[in-house]
């Protein structure tokens, strides 16, 4: 008889895997994270990685800065379950942070 193997599909990157190697990367803490946020503890930390939706856009704009990612195209895009955060992103917040990067248009002559 011979064994058969059956095909397992790859694991799916998640958001919160993404902090943790991002943490290593940068060698920060969950305590520092939490002190650069101003968040009160690192269990408000934590209650927003499991559920995106609690961060304030402000929040999430600074916590992509922090790891110097793109708070659109490095998390938003990626990871299904931050999109609940937009919600919490006004467009001034996302014009603000693309002018910042320079990446600023004239909202104005591009409202229908």
């Amino acid at each position: 008889m011979t064994a058969t193997a059956t095909p397992k599909e790859g694991v799916r990157a998640t958001f919160v895997r993404w902090y943790e190697d991002q943490l290593l990367e940068s060698g920060l803490t969950d305590e520092q994270v939490t002190t650069k946020l101003n968040l009160n503890t690192p269990k408000s930390l934590s209650r927003r990685l499991n559920n995106p939706a609690e961060f304030s856009g402000e929040e999430f704009i600074q916590f992509a800065r922090l790891f110097g990612k793109d708070w659109y195209t490095d998390l938003v895009c990626k990871f299904p379950e931050v999109v609940p955060v937009l919600k919490n992103i006004s467009v001034d917040q996302a014009f603000a942070d693309a002018k910042e990067k320079g990446l600023w248009w004239y909202r104005e002559a591009h409202v229908a």
